[in-house]
């Protein structure tokens, strides 16, 4: 059956209904009716399948979490970072403590690292962003202290 055909046939069922005084039956028909404008040409079969598949749920992918950061650590090792940063020994027990903060994790460690370094750099790891700390912290108390030695040998500021 072709939905021409239905469309001719609930038109009649619709007179009937406002005949008989049913007019919130008489809307709902003109509503199925108003449903398959532009649909003349299809089966009532195809018409039924298509719709089926517009109105069955389609499922969404969920958004992965944004990672929480956890501002009150990531804003203790950078406080203790740029503390001992000016320090003439590298702290390496700092650093193996952040490297080893299970409570750290991958964003927060970007945090620091970019905090600390003073940079927007995208790390691509936990581990990266570690190591730029690392080699800063490291190579910054190494300045400190040859600084430290031209000063005692006198050739320093």
């Amino acid at each position: 059956m072709k939905i021409e055909q239905l469309k001719v046939a609930l038109t009649h069922l619709e007179y009937f209904l406002t005949d008989v005084k049913a007019k919130e039956a008489s809307n709902d028909i003109n509503k199925l009716i108003e449903l398959f404008d532009g649909c003349e040409h299809m089966t009532v079969s195809d018409f039924v399948s298509t719709a089926k598949i517009r109105l069955t749920p389609k499922e969404t992918k969920k958004k992965p979490a944004s990672p929480e950061i956890n501002k009150k650590i990531i804003d203790q090792y950078v406080e203790k970072l740029h503390t001992l940063r000016s320090s003439q020994q590298p702290h390496m027990d700092l650093l193996e403590l952040l490297q080893k903060d299970k409570q750290i994790k991958k964003p927060d460690m970007l945090k620091i690292a970019n905090l600390f370094l003073d940079t927007q750099i995208t790390f691509s790891t936990k581990k990266a962003a570690f190591e730029a700390i690392e080699k800063a912290f490291v190579s910054n108390s190494l300045i400190n202290r040859n600084i430290s030695v031209l000063e005692k040998l006198g050739w320093g500021p």
